[in-house]
């Protein structure tokens, strides 16, 4: 389904002002966000329906059924849009705590891994450089046997 941008006729009433929108269309939205968004603008479309039939209908203008159903609704679309405004911000919010939460364990989660990570290269570290010392004592004490038994076979030779 194509996406249109609002006509400039169009005279639907802001859901914020001009700084939270930019704010709103810089931030990717969702699938929550954008329900409760596509539902509140449906709302908000709703609401300048009525706003246009009921001016239309002051100025002397006839309006037909379906619009004289939208004014006798007025009241129920007041406060649905009212309603749904506040329980749209209230979820961004709570969304947003969400998200920083989530980050927050991720973050959490990432750091203990590191930490375990290097606890584990430091015990291998350990362990080599024990089992160097411990090849370099055998090593050294093999060589020094060696030794002795060279000085001993050379003592017999000499004899």
């Amino acid at each position: 389904m194509p996406t249109s941008t609002p006509a400039p006729h169009d005279k639907d009433p802001p859901l914020h002002d001009v700084a939270d929108l930019r704010d709103a269309a810089a931030k990717p939205m969702g699938n929550v966000q954008s329900l409760l968004h596509r539902r509140l603008r449906a709302l908000q479309k709703r609401s300048a329906k009525i706003e246009r039939a009921v001016a239309k209908e002051r100025d002397g203008g006839e309006i037909d059924d379906q619009q004289r159903e939208l004014v006798a609704g007025a009241a129920l679309t007041t406060s649905m849009l009212d309603e749904m405004t506040k329980l749209f911000d209230q979820c961004v919010g709570a969304i947003a705590a969400d998200v920083r939460d989530a980050v927050a364990d991720a973050k959490a989660r990432e750091i203990a891994t590191a930490r375990e990570a290097i606890e584990r290269l430091e015990k291998t570290s350990r362990d080599e450089r024990r089992d160097a010392e411990a090849r370099e004592t055998r090593r050294e004490r093999d060589e020094k046997r060696r030794a002795k038994e060279r000085e001993g076979a050379l003592r017999a030779l000499e004899k």
